[in-house]
């Protein structure tokens, strides 16, 4: 099934006591699925991440043995770190049928999750418009 585009909004705030205002990433509703168990959570989508990362606590809510997984190194601006490879389906809400991807398990990360090129990216198309505070996204592939 192919998408049509949907628009998502970049939530904006003005923050007196800090820089001032502030969009935030953009986020889109996601669930992971496990073993039967799912985890609702906003995905970031990131074109400058090369496979989809997930945060540590959310391994340990699917009870995830990293013990027996694979290792990986991500490498990023702020540095590198080693996770270990877990595949897990990921449903991103309002488009289509869950897909499976192979996700880096990493203790740092500012958010839940983050969408990267090598899965996300090769199923949707993205679009984005900062300057009117907006981006889309659009399944292209099952």
């Amino acid at each position: 099934m192919k998408g049509k585009w949907v628009e998502y909004t970049y939530r904006c705030r003005f923050f007196d006591d800090i820089s001032g205002f502030f969009c935030e990433l953009p986020k889109i509703p996601i669930e992971l699925s496990l073993g039967g168990k799912i985890f609702p959570t906003d995905g970031v989508i990131d074109s400058g991440c090369s496979r989809t990362h997930i945060r540590r606590d959310i391994a340990e809510f699917f009870a995830i043995d990293t013990s027996r997984l694979e290792r990986a190194t991500t490498h990023g601006i702020a540095g590198s770190e080693e996770g270990f490879l877990q595949k897990i389906t990921l449903s991103v809400i309002n488009h289509g049928k869950p897909f499976e991807v192979e996700a880096l398990i990493v203790g740092i990360l500012p958010v839940p999750v983050l969408l990267g090129t090598n899965d996300f990216f090769t199923k949707f198309d993205v679009r984005f418009e900062r300057s009117k505070q907006h981006f889309y996204v659009k399944r292209v592939q099952e």
